[in-house]
């Protein structure tokens, strides 16, 4: 065995020891399984990665409210940056880049989760020399922004799933 492959599966034995699994959103709510997903910005990074997550957990995706079984409504789904900290010279040193969405799902006869609030941000610092580089910076922060809110929407729509079985 070459010691590439030894130590691919060294690490696969220590991952499956130490009982880390992948997270899976299998325990959805039957409800859910014809969702319209009610949004105020169709091409926002969080609705967009939000849909994806969606159909890839098996629920089909509607664009006819009437059909659905189920409708995830977000409320809220807005991002930006936030100025931290100034430099004695009052030039920017430090940003915080946020995203903030709110959701509720309800199925035709019931509330299935009530109105959920959550908010995520992360600093970076500011250099006025490489301006490009620190536009791309936040563009990144901001996409791993959008993708941490769905696993979390994921995760607590699991928890609705698992509390029905």
């Amino acid at each position: 065995m070459s010691s590439s492959r030894l130590i691919v599966a060294c690490l696969c034995l220590l991952l499956a020891a130490c009982g880390y699994q992948l997270q899976r959103y299998d325990q959805l709510p039957a409800e859910m399984q014809l969702t319209y997903v009610q949004a105020g910005d169709h091409f926002s990074l969080f609705y967009r990665h939000l849909r994806r997550a969606l159909d890839d957990a098996g629920i089909t995706l509607t664009n006819d409210p009437s059909q659905a079984t189920a409708t995830l409504v977000i409320s809220r789904d807005d991002t930006g940056q936030r100025l931290v900290t100034i430099s004695a010279q009052n030039q920017p040193l430090e940003f915080e880049v946020f995203y903030e969405v709110s959701y509720r799902v309800r199925s035709k006869d019931r509330e299935l989760l009530p109105l959920q609030a959550i908010s995520v941000m992360r600093d970076y610092t500011y250099d006025q020399t490489i301006v490009l580089g620190k536009r791309q910076e936040e563009e990144v922060l901001r996409e791993a922004l959008a993708r941490d809110l769905v696993r979390r929407v994921l995760r607590s729509l699991n928890s609705i799933g698992n509390r029905s079985t």
